[in-house]
């Protein structure tokens, strides 16, 4: 603990100021023109693709969205099934909310309680 205290006075980048910890933001490292360079190239050569589109391209693939059922073991009815399933999805990653992305009116609240 006393290394820890000579660590912690002065104005180093981690010190206790009037007894709360302050951890000074780090300097970002050098980087090289060159590297800057280059991956300016690769993400010029990336496809620029939607989220959303990807998740359903990866579904048809490997039919991932077949493995969800309610929690009460019946399939859905509903013929947009699929496509409040992928919001939901998506909401879950991005972690939004029903309201935060837009789709509160339109995705039922049960997909998120009884799917995922």
């Amino acid at each position: 603990m006393t290394r820890v205290n000579v660590m912690l006075t002065g104005d180093g980048k981690v010190r206790l100021d009037n007894g709360e910890l302050v951890i000074s933001p780090i300097d970002a490292e050098y980087r090289l023109e060159s590297a800057i360079a280059l991956k300016q190239r690769i993400v010029k050569m990336l496809p620029q693709i939607e989220l959303t589109n990807l998740l359903i391209e990866v579904d048809r693939w490997i039919h991932f969205s077949e493995h969800f059922y309610h929690d009460d073991g019946s399939v859905s009815r509903n013929k947009e099934f699929l496509l409040y399933l992928y919001a939901s999805i998506l909401s879950q990653r991005c972690n939004l909310g029903l309201t935060e992305n837009g789709l509160g009116n339109s995705i039922p609240v049960y997909l998120f309680d009884s799917f995922i």
